[in-house]
């Protein structure tokens, strides 16, 4: 079990992603949300104020939004965005994960607004691109925004590594898939894409990776949950705690383990998601 999922269950409160869009302009190879092969779709600014507003209603118990991708600092409302998030809710912290790609040409406006609303960051620092991260960090710094490296590079100086955690259409038994589940899963994370709670991004944006390479990969109904059925944070904590029918393709890597592959960003083929039926 991942740490942000095991915090939530532990903390009794829900740490949400939320998916913004799916396009962007790193094209990670192994991108476990398949945003180096995804067209550009963007969750409709109303849909999403809609459904937070709601969300608010219910008082669920959040302990943390992250403002996720795709690459976020595409989404044509992602200043809009900061601002009415934070109206409505006020006290919940809310983080802004980047790669970082496009921050410094969008300093000038984007700075102050994370500023006014108070809006952290979260970097994902890959050492090998020639992104100013220092740069981006200094300015962060002076303007009192906290600043985070979600890799941890700055203390351990490391390069990152990618697990692949490939799926295949041989699905696992039930009771092997919860083991993997409860003690392997390292994607586990809730999240809203366009009114629908899902345990992690590949279940969220499957329909990507089927277009590209005319795969069959299902999403049951056990694999999400709409918003306007969730009442409670109990709800939400007993979907994410065991997996759902999409889990039973995960972990179908042959000798059992994951993949660790150095980050890069080379063209994508489908044997970096899929493993092939022998």
């Amino acid at each position: 079990m991942n740490d942000i999922l095991r915090n939530s269950l532990m903390l009794r409160r829900i740490r949400l992603d939320i998916y913004l869009c799916t396009q962007c302009d790193l094209k990670c190879k192994y991108c476990y949300r398949f945003c180096n092969i995804a067209d550009n779709d963007n969750y409709d600014y109303n849909h999403l104020i809609k459904d937070l507003t709601k969300l608010k209603k219910k008082n669920i118990a959040f302990r943390k939004f992250i403002l996720n991708g795709g690459e976020p600092l595409l989404y044509p409302n992602l200043l809009d965005s900061f601002k009415r998030i934070r109206n409505i809710f006020p006290n919940i912290p809310i983080c802004l994960q980047t790669n970082g790609k496009q921050f410094l040409k969008k300093a000038d406006i984007l700075i102050p607004a994370m500023k006014e609303s108070n809006i952290n960051l979260n970097i994902s620092e890959y050492r090998k691109t020639n992104i100013d991260y220092n740069k981006i960090f200094n300015l962060c710094s002076k303007a009192g925004i906290l600043y985070n490296d979600v890799w941890s590079i700055r203390l351990n100086n490391k390069e990152v590594q990618f697990d692949t955690e490939k799926i295949g259409m041989k699905k696992k038994s039930m009771q092997e898939t919860l083991i993997n589940y409860q003690n392997k899963c390292r994607c586990t994370c809730i999240c809203l894409w366009k009114g629908k709670f899902y345990r992690c991004g590949k279940s969220a944006w499957i329909n990507i990776l089927n277009k590209k390479y005319n795969t069959e990969f299902k999403v049951a109904e056990d694999d999400y949950l709409d918003v306007d059925s969730v009442n409670s944070t109990k709800q939400l904590l007993n979907f994410i705690k065991t997996p759902g029918s999409f889990c039973r393709y995960c972990f179908n890597n042959k000798s059992g383990a994951n993949d660790c592959c150095p980050w890069s960003n080379d063209s994508p083929s489908k044997s970096d998601w899929i493993v092939e039926e022998e």
